[in-house]
């Protein structure tokens, strides 16, 4: 492998942007009478503008775009069956949400918090360091071939 080739390398992984995990993830809590919907990435990073419906089938009950701390609130609505949606660069996360009276919500399911939901992903970052090292050594292979 060239020298120039190295420091490309080298700047390339220097100069790379955060990347969002990819699925998104909801959860949900209510206080009085507002919905709180917490909208995440695998990673805990809030996922800023994400858009959050609340819905009834198929017609949308309420709808925003969560702030910059990934949260959305919004009035609960009357009782009935909802579907929490939200939405973020193409990926969408869905909940189910029954409320059964003024002030009382309950997941269709057991919904665990945010914090049990997240945390290190260890495997898949075991993953990319495994993915860059054989990049790396197919590359100083390739090289050495070259050379001789």
């Amino acid at each position: 492998m060239t020298r120039r080739s190295a420091i490309a390398g080298a700047v390339l992984l220097m100069t790379a942007s955060a990347v969002h995990a990819h699925k998104v993830m909801i959860a949900h809590k209510v206080t009085g009478a507002e919905l709180r919907v917490d909208v995440f990435f695998e990673d805990d990073s809030p996922a800023d503008a994400a858009k959050v419906q609340l819905r009834q089938g198929e017609a949308v009950v309420a709808e925003g775009r969560a702030d910059e701390t990934g949260v959305w609130k919004t009035a609960l609505p009357a009782p009935g069956e909802y579907e929490i949606w939200a939405e973020h660069t193409g990926h969408v996360a869905k909940e189910p949400l029954t409320v059964t009276g003024p002030s009382v919500a309950m997941p269709a399911e057991a919904s665990p918090g945010r914090e049990a939901v997240v945390g290190v992903q260890w495997l898949k970052i075991a993953a990319g360091i495994g993915v860059i090292v054989v990049v790396f050594a197919v590359l100083m292979v390739t090289g050495r071939q070259k050379r001789a």
